[in-house]
């Protein structure tokens, strides 16, 4: 059985941050998206919430709960932040793409991937980052997003994470 994790010193004041930061990119995004039906180029189509993460090993006491935010554009562009497994903040810039997979009447499953580089990890200061992904669309805008963290070093655990997102 996993260890359950006790928060950080300081992980209060992240998630206050990390909370604040979500709430206006979200509001600065739904403000575009209602003046104008072309939102403009600086508006992300998509905003997320990072949640939570389970590790395939806890051989080491890896944090599952990884609070962060992320913005998508139309482009492809990704950026975010979140608190790592290793318990240290984390930043990101990729390129995301999602492919439909099946839709029904309210509902979706699309593949994901993202390419990109992301800081935070004690064994180098810029790693690179493939994550696959499955997205679940609820509705018309919202969305669970299952991505998968693949760790090839000796000692290391794969993860799969989630994510709630919304769409414009």
């Amino acid at each position: 059985m996993a260890q359950q994790d006790t928060p950080a010193a300081g992980s209060g004041k992240t998630t206050r941050l990390i909370a604040t930061l979500a709430a206006a990119l979200l509001a600065t995004t739904a403000q575009a998206q209602q003046a104008d039906t072309t939102a403009p180029a600086w508006a992300p189509t998509t905003v997320g919430v990072h949640l939570v993460s389970r590790h395939s090993s806890y051989a080491q006491r890896w944090n599952d709960t990884n609070p962060g935010v992320y913005a998508r554009w139309s482009n492809g562009l990704t950026v975010g932040t979140f608190h790592n497994s290793e318990r240290a903040q984390s930043v990101y810039a990729a390129w995301s793409h999602d492919w439909p997979v099946v839709e029904a009447a309210g509902a979706s499953l699309n593949a994901g991937i993202t390419l990109g580089a992301v800081t935070g990890y004690q064994r180098a200061p810029l790693l690179p980052l493939v994550a696959p992904s499955l997205r679940l669309g609820i509705g018309q805008h919202a969305g669970l997003r299952a991505t998968f963290l693949f760790n090839p070093t000796k000692g290391g655990a794969h993860a799969v994470h989630l994510s709630a997102e919304w769409s414009f």
